[in-house]
């Protein structure tokens, strides 16, 4: 996997983004009843952004998701929580600073629908889905993934997709492309996967 150091920036936008299923008006009105009511249905894809701020002091680690958007230090902040893809471009964004990270270890950075084993959905359905992590004031894009969620077998059996980490490796701080497809539908579940003793960290080809 490649990875970059990041240099002339402080600050790092990661975001991901795919667009709406095409429905007709009644489905639309019953996806914006579901939106409202804070539920998904088998008629939109939920996709959600999210990370895992590990410390370097050993302190637990943190998940960043739409019900908790904030880390302790304000490092890593998610920036809403949109739930159709009808926004152009960007239709999730996070922000991580790395001026207020002087505790966090790395950062690992992953997608996923939302109740996606419930609705029997899985990332190769959803139309147009990208991920990629970039300087937020010079535009430099580290990290971007699109056609393997159409080409790659193992995203019509998942929902998760992890794309990329952010480690902090002494005065330097590196972005390292991640590619990984999991089978869970919350992000709870990634957490637990990737806190748990049973984890073990892919070898670098």
């Amino acid at each position: 996997m490649n990875e970059f150091v990041v240099k002339d920036d402080n600050k790092l936008t990661v975001g991901i983004g795919w667009d709406a299923k095409k429905v007709d008006l009644k489905k639309k009105i019953k996806i914006a009843i579901d939106s409202i009511m804070s539920a998904t249905s088998e008629d939109t894809y939920d996709l959600n952004l999210a990370a895992i701020v590990e410390h370097n002091d050993g302190s637990d680690p943190e998940l960043v998701f739409w019900g908790h958007k904030y880390s302790r230090s304000d490092s890593v902040v998610l920036k809403g929580d949109e739930r159709t893809g009808e926004k152009e471009g960007i239709d999730e964004e996070m922000r991580i600073y790395l001026d207020r990270g002087e505790n966090v270890g790395r950062i690992i950075l992953f997608l996923y629908i939302y109740n996606g084993n419930l609705h029997k959905q899985c990332l190769a359905e959803v139309d147009n889905v990208f991920a990629l992590i970039k300087c937020k004031h010079t535009e430099k894009v580290y990290v971007r993934e699109d056609a393997i969620f159409k080409a790659c077998e193992d995203a019509k059996h998942n929902n998760c997709y992890v794309f990329g980490e952010v480690i902090h490796n002494g005065d330097e701080w590196i972005v390292r492309e991640r590619s990984q497809f999991l089978p869970y539908d919350k992000s709870e579940d990634i957490f637990e996967y990737y806190t748990s003793r049973h984890y073990v960290p892919e070898e670098d080809d």
